[in-house]
């Protein structure tokens, strides 16, 4: 892991790695590029500053896994060479520009949690018809769903999700799409087929709501990303 806290006026970025590491910058300036090969690589970046991080004309080169980034004025960031996982980027009073070579999607950790009953869970997954669609037997039920606990996280949703980017202007350029990695399980639900112990947990650790049935080829479909939540006056995203 990188920390650094700079007490210069402006924070010049050349080279900064931890490939398998977190990398944390403080600063009261900008954080900006040194010149056009500077980079950031980090499992996790974590970017705090009281001015703005990078510029319009020559946004910040990242390469990372997970974003955590805050700032007073604008945010410019230019992620290379794979997926971006958004934990939370925020600007007080700028915009954010995200440019991706990848997908763009959330990483965060804030969810709904889940503080239903055993049997609301149970009556929820009895309205899905599980018990006909995927051949459950009512004890291997119990056990799925017990799998979640009363703790488990919920899924966000937009009515009471937090955001994941807040600025007055977010504006979200990718290669590839935003919001998902278009990751998804399937699990064979013919007649007769006793799921396995992991498909079973794998089922229970999501909510209902990402769980979708495939009748006409005996499929059982979990999605396994969550939408990407934004909060701005003015949303452009290209993708």
């Amino acid at each position: 892991d990188i920390a650094l806290r700079n007490i210069d006026q402006e924070f010049r970025v050349s080279s900064i790695s931890a490939a398998n590491g977190t990398v944390n910058l403080t600063t009261s300036g900008n954080i900006i590029n040194h010149d056009g090969t500077s980079l950031i690589t980090a499992k996790e970046l974590i970017l705090d500053t009281a001015s703005g991080i990078g510029s319009e004309t020559d946004a910040l080169n990242i390469s990372t896994g997970k974003i955590h980034a805050q700032a007073v004025d604008d945010i410019n960031l230019r992620q290379t060479g794979g997926d971006l996982g958004v934990d939370f980027i925020s600007s007080e009073t700028g915009d954010i520009m995200l440019t991706a070579d990848g997908n763009v999607y959330d990483a965060s950790e804030d969810e709904i949690e889940d503080s239903r009953t055993l049997e609301e869970k149970m009556e929820e997954w009895n309205e899905m018809e599980l018990f006909e669609e995927a051949g459950w037997t009512k004890d291997q039920l119990v056990y799925a769903v017990n799998y979640r606990g009363s703790g488990i996280d919920y899924e966000k949703d937009t009515t009471t999700a937090i955001p994941s980017i807040v600025a007055s202007k977010i504006t979200i350029h990718s290669e590839g799409a935003v919001g998902t990695r278009l990751q998804e399980t399937q699990i064979d639900i013919s007649e007769g087929r006793i799921l396995t112990e992991a498909e079973k947990k794998a089922i229970a650790n999501v909510p209902s709501s990402r769980i979708t049935v495939d009748e006409e080829n005996n499929v059982l479909i979990i999605n396994n990303n969550k939408p990407i939540v934004l909060k701005g006056d003015i949303v452009n995203i290209e993708a």
